[in-house]
């Protein structure tokens, strides 16, 4: 399978069944098992802190795991091949989905 299918065509690597219709044809929703064959295939991951960090992690994906207004103090993936990319800062963590002072500098500054 091509990175491009894997990237972009997701659903054409796995077994109808175990991708539903779309809802207004925008989106695919896969189960976890398929989810999770999903993410064997690719070859590395890059994923904020959520499940799918976690199932990358549990499937050992190298991971890169992007932390913004979280801690991996609290939620780190448990691997082997994990990298870590957060800054510290005087307003983080706020666990906000929305930056309460408005600039979102736990995303915005980060560096490769």
């Amino acid at each position: 399978v091509d990175l491009e299918t894997v990237c972009l065509k997701p659903a054409a690597i796995l077994p109808p069944a175990a991708v539903p219709p779309a809802p207004a044809g925008q989106t695919f929703w896969l189960d976890v098992t398929a989810f999770q064959e999903l993410l064997a295939a690719c070859r590395a991951v890059v994923s904020n802190d959520s499940g799918l960090m976690h199932v990358a992690a549990a499937v050992a994906r190298p991971l890169v795991a992007v932390y913004g207004s979280t801690s991996p103090a609290f939620t780190p993936p448990l691997g082997e091949r994990v990298a870590v990319a957060h800054i510290q800062l005087d307003c983080r963590p706020c666990f906000q989905r929305e930056c309460p002072l408005g600039h979102l500098n736990c995303l915005v500054q980060l560096r490769p």
